[in-house]
């Protein structure tokens, strides 16, 4: 029945989302909701459906995903050790394509999940593969953030407001402290372990 379940939902949720040729970001991000509530299954085989819908969508009409990236991050993001290494690798694969390919069109506002998102697979222990990747992703964040440092600083006023600590940091060089944070945190795990 779950197997079932599972390949019912994941084929309309492709087939609506791929043969639509809507703009409309509510109606997006209502079409993908199904998908993401797909996560709190914690069978590896319902993730599996659902990360390999999600991969053939984001190879589709990853550009045009718009208001529904941070659905997409939450879905690549709530794959962990305990899924194993297969299900972390075909997580991963989608958030390598969301870094290398839609990093241009992702919201400013889901920059930071993002950076979270690529942190946390960079601080996982199932995969060394993976984790040593993740580095380079959060490099590519990085070389972005430089290139586009004009155009991302003018629509940063929609991100959530700071921590304490940071209440005086301007919004622009709090991605740059979440991506050190993160590669930081990837350096301690590692260098802890060896």
């Amino acid at each position: 029945m779950r197997e079932w379940g599972s390949e019912a939902v994941t084929f309309l949720v492709r087939s609506a989302l791929l043969h639509s040729d809507s703009e409309d970001e509510r109606l997006v991000s209502l079409l993908l909701s199904p998908l993401a509530e797909l996560s709190s299954i914690p069978h590896n085989d319902v993730r599996a459906k659902e990360l390999t819908a999600l991969s053939q969508i984001l190879h589709v009409k990853g550009d045009r995903l718009r208001g529904s990236w941070p659905l997409a991050l939450s879905i690549v993001g709530d794959v962990h050790e305990g899924h194993g290494e297969g299900l972390v690798r075909a997580a991963f694969q989608c958030l390598q394509l969301v870094v290398t390919d839609y990093l241009p069109v992702l919201p400013v506002g889901s920059l930071p999940a993002a950076i979270a998102t690529v942190g946390k697979f960079g601080a996982q222990k199932a995969e060394l593969n993976v984790a040593l990747s993740a580095v380079g992703l959060t490099w590519n964040i990085a070389d972005f953030l430089f290139q586009n440092k004009t155009r991302l600083a003018d629509g940063l006023s929609e991100l959530p407001p700071p921590l304490p600590p940071l209440n005086d940091v301007p919004p622009f060089d709090r991605l740059w402290l979440a991506i050190f944070q993160r590669l930081g945190m990837s350096t301690l795990l590692y260098h802890v372990e060896c």
